[in-house]
């Protein structure tokens, strides 16, 4: 899992070659993180409760609070460490010259803006505050589907969490 990534931007600058409207960018992103999330939960999460059911019987009942407290503090740095890379690919995503083939080969089509007259004004749509809010929730949806995973023992048969159920 450590390639893993909430957003996929080989998907965001594959097969669409089109500029991307904002609440589709949204869209995707959202569907990204809700994928990454699945993927970790029925995978990765799976797999460190198979193992650790089969290790937790090795160890002395008073000792078992503190080994999982252990496996949580490797986990949520591995958590971590997603969403920083996370954060990462997608400000270089935003970095590269838009349009054009950027320091790291990535050709993002960037998004549509509307230039419109209203009255006696003429205005962008979206504008920019509606860009600044949809990409801030954006970055919100990354750190959600972090920090919404499940501690592995919360899925142990037979033990109580002491209450600590999410990373």
């Amino acid at each position: 899992y450590e390639q893993q990534r909430i957003i996929r931007i080989n998907d965001i600058n594959g097969p669409h070659a089109e500029p991307y409207e904002l609440t589709a960018f949204s869209a995707l992103a959202e569907q990204h993180a809700h994928d990454c999330q699945h993927n970790l939960e029925m995978g990765w999460i799976v797999a460190a409760v198979t193992e650790l059911h089969s290790k937790k019987r090795l160890l002395p009942e008073d000792q078992l609070e503190s080994f999982f407290d252990c496996i949580a503090t490797l986990m949520s740095d591995q958590l971590r460490k997603l969403l920083l890379s996370t954060l990462t690919d997608f400000q270089k995503l935003f970095e590269d010259d838009i349009g054009g083939e950027g320091s790291r080969g990535v050709n993002f089509s960037g998004f549509v803006i509307r230039l419109n007259a209203k009255e006696t004004e003429v205005v962008f749509e979206p504008d920019f505050s509606t860009f600044q809010s949809t990409l801030l929730k954006i970055i919100d949806e990354f750190f959600a589907t972090v920090s919404e995973m499940p501690r592995c023992e919360s899925k142990l048969e037979g033990f109580s969490s002491g209450g600590k159920e999410q990373y």
